[in-house]
């Protein structure tokens, strides 16, 4: 499977997640693999968007609760 977000299309492999911090789904890479640059920095994650959410089958993924600061963030966790 792929996931596409920001005109590219991008491999999932096991240990990347999906992470919710309460205001955005954020497509992860678990292994520190670079995604894409932005100005000479190294992003390691991307932002998806509602449409793409859809597609993703979100039940067949482990789930986590992770609470940081008191603030609850939801880490579905490909295998």
């Amino acid at each position: 499977m792929k996931i596409k977000a920001r005109r590219k299309e991008y491999d999932i492999k096991p240990g990347d997640y999906i992470q919710y911090n309460g205001v955005s789904y954020i497509f992860c890479t678990g292994d520190n693999r670079v995604l894409y640059y932005n100005n000479w920095t190294a992003m390691r994650y991307v932002e998806l968007s509602k449409s793409m959410l859809k597609k993703i089958d979100f039940d067949s993924m482990d789930k986590r609760d992770l609470f940081v600061n008191g603030t609850k963030i939801v880490r579905w966790i490909f295998s």
